[in-house]
């Protein structure tokens, strides 16, 4: 928010300079960005008279000229062709400086002496749309008689100092040089200048008005203005435009634009005489309707887009952008004036689907006040009336569905501000404060302006009260709360699984929580997705209207990112929460939130190497009751996923991602784990045990097996032997070979496996384990009919 600081002076008149306002009201809350100089380089720059000009003796170009500058004349040589005599001229002395830093001097040209240089508007800083009146290319001569040897940056007000505010979406408020005002005059308890305005006729005017949607236009207001006289706006104003970073177009124009920035309020101005039989409608737009805006482009619209039309045709995107076609120009003569409060999220997300943010979209967006209307409509009227603009009908529409100058009620409670603030602020200091900000305190009720819906309770108006009390005047002391604070079990882990995960090489990311029901639906294991899945109820977009249920959508997307970066291999993982409904009887109430990890991989990787990420994970938390089982997960391959299991009970999935539109010429490979029953089972504290004293053996068994068969019913088959036969010494068994294809048969297949034995007590020998073996091959091949591999 740009904010001319000599017109803040005529609103406050306070006598602290630029850099101390701006101290003070990024203290108060009112941050200062940056503080800019306009025309602080120009010096030595007057005005002057052309007495005499003759042609340069030895140059046909030049011409040499005598100018009075009011105490002495001055010989200046020029070239430019738009001089005469008696024009005055802004004229660079010697030693002067230009507004890019150019310095001038004295210097002789073709043997003549130039003692100073006529200067061109852009040589001033500035250029002729800001100032109409320049010639294109040209020295700028004063329409007016001015006081010779006057300084041009007071005539022209070329100086002068911008200060940008960083306002906050909920203060709407400060989004004017008046609402920066207040809070200025509040800062240095001054007055603030009340604004002059014009009373308003409130009643049918000779317009035809219709509201045809009530819930995105609360208030409209409409005036007519005719014989209106088109011409450049003055100086005084056009200045204050240009320093704002707007360009002055016209009076008219330029007084809609000059209330917008003084108040916050957009405003619009019509050619009344293209509305067809004055008639107006606020609308939303027909789907695919095209409309020609005001930069020249034409733009296709959707039924959500709220539109000003007429009998046929669209006048203006409602709060963005008026229409070419009742644009104002040169020859207008009649001006129908709008104010009116538009919703704030149609507005931005109208803008958005555009691409069209404009200056009063940015206000609108931020839910400016209703009342706000009917004061910029009184201050337009105002102006145009001074400025001998137009005629001023009498008669103002205005339709409103809210109840004007209406105030919210809080009950001043001095006690208890006193008692969240740590101080003991007077109630007339109080009550001082907050009629600065304008509010009403009535039998200790404070009324709430409309203009301030930031302020909703007790801490809001201690927080008001302590901003210009003074910060500084806040009590050093200690927390008197004995809560001693740190990271709780889950907390801790999660931290644990990240370095684990980390010191593998993989990389964290984060993902939006918002996700598309296409993307919900796709990587849902559950049924009733339409019961379970939570709907936003104001989406960012079709793309974000949902919160997510999985972590897999944001995972691939990422993958996807990655490798057409040229990354050739990356490793990713993202711990967050995935969101869900009990039941129908929720969608009220607050949605589940499940805590998921997802890891995804692609590059010179397998379905083993995912397999061992997650058993190095589980080894670290000290997780030894784990296993994998068949799967079949729709979206993973129908061979090569698994899922996994803790303690018996299901705890997620791994395998290689499946999609025949598959966007990279790379396996996926995903593994996506419930973190509640890892946080139940896994242990933050290690416990140690004296190391074994005695060796252990090992011995190989190949087995041949049907083809269909899994490692895992091997594994259960030779652990079934060892509690039948109570073999307590198999203290491990591996599966390290699987083979199909030569010398044996098409349904059978080779698994090899290490068993480990070793005991607490003793030194086991060959002969006790040779005899466990024989009997564990006996078992399998009678019970089970699986058989050596020789």
């Amino acid at each position: 928010m740009y904010v001319c600081y000599s017109w803040l002076k005529k609103l406050v008149n306070f006598d602290a300079d630029v850099n101390e306002v701006a101290d003070k009201l990024t203290m108060a809350g009112t941050k200062v960005e940056t503080i800019k100089y306009f025309g602080d380089k120009i010096n030595g720059i007057v005005t002057g008279k052309i007495l005499e000009i003759k042609k340069h003796p030895d140059a046909d170009k030049l011409v040499v000229m005598q100018i009075d500058i009011g105490d002495k004349k001055l010989q200046i040589i020029t070239g430019a062709k738009n001089i005469f005599e008696g024009a005055i001229v802004p004229v660079a002395l010697h030693n002067s400086v230009l507004a890019d830093g150019t310095k001038i001097k004295k210097s002789k040209i073709r043997g003549e002496i130039s003692e100073g240089m006529l200067c061109s508007i852009q040589e001033l800083g500035y250029n002729k749309n800001q100032y109409p009146e320049a010639p294109e290319d040209g020295i700028y001569i004063f329409k007016n008689d001015v006081e010779l040897g006057k300084d041009v940056c007071e005539i022209l007000e070329l100086k002068d100092i911008v200060i940008d505010f960083e306002i906050t979406s909920n203060r709407s408020d400060c989004l004017s040089v008046y609402g920066i005002a207040r809070e200025t005059a509040a800062v240095f308890d001054k007055d603030l200048k009340k604004l002059r305005l014009e009373d308003l006729d409130i009643e049918e005017n000779n317009f035809d008005f219709e509201i045809k949607n009530r819930d995105l236009c609360k208030r409209y207001m409409a005036q007519e203005i005719k014989n209106i006289k088109i011409e450049a706006s003055p100086q005084w104003l056009r200045h204050r435009l240009i320093i704002s970073g707007i360009n002055p177009v016209n009076n008219i124009v330029d007084v809609t634009n000059y209330v917008m920035i003084e108040t916050g309020q957009p405003l619009h101005a019509f050619d009344a005489d293209k509305i067809n039989n004055k008639r107006v409608i606020v609308r939303n737009a027909f789907e695919d309707e095209k409309v020609k805006t005001l930069d020249g482009t034409e733009r296709n619209l959707n039924k959500d887009i709220l539109v000003i039309s007429d009998d046929e045709k669209i006048l203006a995107l409602a709060g963005i952008m008026g229409a070419e076609n009742s644009k104002i120009n040169s020859e207008t003569k009649n001006v129908l004036l709008e104010a009116a409060n538009f919703d704030a999220y149609n507005i931005r997300q109208s803008a958005k689907k555009l691409n069209l943010r404009t200056d009063a979209s940015a206000k609108f967006e931020k839910e400016i006040d209703f009342n706000l209307a009917e004061f910029a409509m009184k201050r337009a009227l105002y102006l145009i009336k001074e400025l001998n603009i137009g005629e001023i009908d009498g008669k103002t529409f205005d339709f409103c569905l809210m109840e004007k100058n209406s105030f919210r009620k809080i009950n001043l409670n001095v006690d208890k501000i006193n008692n969240l603030l740590g101080l003991n602020v007077l109630k007339e200091d109080m009550v001082k404060i907050l009629e600065k900000l304008e509010f009403k305190i009535e039998n200790d009720v404070v009324y709430v302006p409309s203009f301030r819906k930031d302020i909703e309770g007790d801490a809001d108006i201690a927080e008001e009260i302590l901003r210009f009390y003074g910060y500084e005047k806040l009590n050093l002391s200690l927390p008197k709360n004995n809560n001693v604070g740190g990271n709780n079990k889950n907390n801790i882990l999660d931290n644990k699984i990240k370095n684990i995960l980390v010191a593998q090489g993989a990389f964290e990311i984060k993902n939006f929580s918002f996700a598309s029901y296409e993307e919900c639906k796709k990587f849902y294991l559950g049924n009733d997705l339409d019961k379970k899945i939570v709907k936003i109820l104001n989406p960012l977009g079709e793309e974000f209207n949902f919160m997510r249920n999985n972590l897999v959508a944001g995972m691939i997307k990422s993958l996807v990112f990655n490798f057409n970066k040229k990354n050739q291999a990356r490793v990713l993982f993202e711990l967050g929460k995935v969101f869900e409904l009990n039941s129908d009887s929720d969608r009220e109430k607050f949605a589940n939130e499940k805590k998921v990890l997802c890891i995804g991989f692609y590059g010179e990787k397998d379905f083993f190497d995912m397999k061992g990420i997650i058993e190095n994970l589980f080894y670290e938390l000290k997780i030894f009751e784990f296993n994998f089982d068949k799967s079949d997960i729709k979206f993973l391959h129908k061979h090569r996923q698994a899922k996994i299991f803790v303690d018996g009970r299901y705890i997620g999935y791994l395998g290689e991602y499946f999609d025949e539109a598959q966007e990279i010429k790379s396996r996926i490979y995903l593994a996506v784990l419930e973190l509640e029953n890892i946080y139940n089972r896994a242990f933050c504290k290690v416990k140690f045990k004296e190391l074994n004293k005695f060796p252990e053996i090992e011995r190989d068994l190949a087995l041949l097996v049907n083809k269909n068969m899994t490692a895992k019913e091997i594994y259960n088959i030779i652990l079934e032997f060892k509690q039948k036969n109570k073999v307590g010494i198999l203290k491990k068994i591996d599966l390290f070979d699987v083979y199909e294809g030569k010398n044996l048969d098409k349904d059978l297949k080779s698994m090899g496996y290490k068993l480990i034995f070793r005991a607490n007590d003793r030194t086991l020998k060959d002969e006790e384990i040779n005899l466990i073996m024989e009997n564990m091959i006996s078992f399998l091949r009678e019970k089970y009919d699986i058989n050596l591999r020789v």
